[in-house]
């Protein structure tokens, strides 16, 4: 029995980390990049079009809310799994707002790729997650809200 490829849409506003995501999907069996897009309309468009599995959506990408475009994705599209990513590591807040958004998860753009295809595949599997070192800095900056 073969198992069926994940389809994974990737929203980067740098071609060179999409370039990165797409080197990586090409090095793992059953996962495939179907598409790029840099910015939210062209996003829903690819999206509608290509039906993707999982969603790798930028958190710093510049002048376009990311975090709009994955409660969107998350009610209107709720089939297609949202991966966040970033080209380095965001502020803890952001990973928590996509998060509360919808997200399952987070990974940076120059993840190796067995973390890559791990990360994808857990989420394709509506599974959450998240890197040990960000686990920990989401928990650490949690704990100061607490009374």
């Amino acid at each position: 029995m073969t198992e069926e490829n994940i389809r994974i849409l990737v929203v980067l506003a740098n071609p060179q980390d999409a370039e990165r995501m797409r080197e990586n999907a090409s090095k793992v069996e059953n996962i495939e990049l179907v598409g790029v897009a840099h910015n939210r309309n062209a996003a829903i468009a690819e999206l509608k079009k290509l039906e993707p599995d999982v969603l790798v959506v930028d958190l710093m990408r510049p002048g376009d809310r990311s975090i709009d475009l994955i409660r969107r994705v998350t009610s209107e599209m709720p089939k297609a799994h949202i991966l966040s990513g970033s080209p380095a590591d965001p502020p803890v807040d952001r990973i928590m707002l996509a998060a509360e958004a919808g997200a399952l998860g987070f990974i940076c753009h120059d993840v190796d790729a067995a973390e890559f295809t791990a990360a994808v595949k857990q989420v394709n599997r509506g599974e959450p997650w998240l890197p040990v070192h960000q686990t920990y800095e989401v928990l650490q900056d949690g704990a100061g809200e607490l009374p």
